[in-house]
């Protein structure tokens, strides 16, 4: 019987990883190609942020979009997700610290998440900053656990 629970553990585990790694996927692609279609736009998104010299901001606004996409095409690959996951767990801690702080300061600003959405930043963009932070930090402990065995 243990054999049984342990198969269906891992069974969901397996299922759970897919899902997570589908879906932060989906996110991070729609995104990139979002970005690269008014990459401009998006230039003018960082730089409200306040946070990055102005030299910086249009060298990032053009990496940013094809590396969101690169990362949701290697969390497709069995082979390449674990450090797909990592990397998506990292570009999500700067983009929720970025919210965090715009927010704490007062900082009236369109997020540039999604490129031209124009959606502000609210504590509803911190809010599911943080959930899409959390399933990228479950799916990593969730593939080093795999790696593991």
């Amino acid at each position: 019987m243990t054999w049984v629970l342990h198969s269906v553990r891992r069974d969901l585990r397996a299922a759970l990883m897919w899902l997570l790694r589908l879906g932060l996927a989906a996110v991070f692609i729609y995104a990139g190609a979002a970005k690269l279609i008014d990459v401009h736009g998006f230039a003018l998104d960082i730089a409200n942020y306040r946070v990055l010299p102005s030299a910086l901001v249009a060298p990032l606004s053009a990496i940013v979009p094809g590396v969101e996409i690169a990362c949701g095409a290697c969390l497709l690959a069995a082979r390449t997700a674990h450090a797909a996951a990592w990397l998506t767990a990292a570009l999500l801690a700067v983009f929720t610290a970025a919210v965090a702080q715009a927010l704490a300061r007062g900082i009236n600003l369109d997020c540039g998440c999604f490129g031209a959405s124009r959606a502000p930043v609210t504590m509803t963009t911190l809010v599911r900053d943080i959930g899409l932070l959390a399933a990228a930090g479950t799916l990593v402990a969730l593939e080093r656990r795999e790696q593991r065995g």
